[in-house]
């Protein structure tokens, strides 16, 4: 597929600034599923060997891209997670994520 081809498909500006709203219950499940993975993440310890550190920074990075992620739809920038952001925007890497 072309980049042009994939872009025709992606959803018009108007019907991304809805996402938000005509999603609103499925992102209220999305932002609590996470509220409670990240409440009960599992947390460093001493004792913990390399690979169990490794794959507890694996495990926040994901949930950090998850809310990023999030972040976009939210904002009505969905486009942006096919991998292209939608004009005129930027990642914000100032903003942590949501707890």
């Amino acid at each position: 597929m072309t980049e042009e081809e994939r872009l025709s498909e992606l959803p018009s500006t108007a019907d991304t600034a809805r996402i938000p709203v005509r999603f609103a219950p499925q992102l209220e499940l999305c932002e609590r599923l996470l509220a409670t993975v990240w409440a009960e993440r599992p947390r460093p310890r001493p004792s913990m060997s390399e690979v169990e550190a490794n794959c507890l920074a694996i495990f926040v990075r994901s949930l950090e891209i998850y809310d990023a992620v999030l972040a976009l739809v939210r904002t009505g920038r969905a486009d942006a997670t096919s991998g292209r952001f939608a004009a005129n925007s930027t990642p914000d890497r100032t903003r942590a994520p949501a707890r």
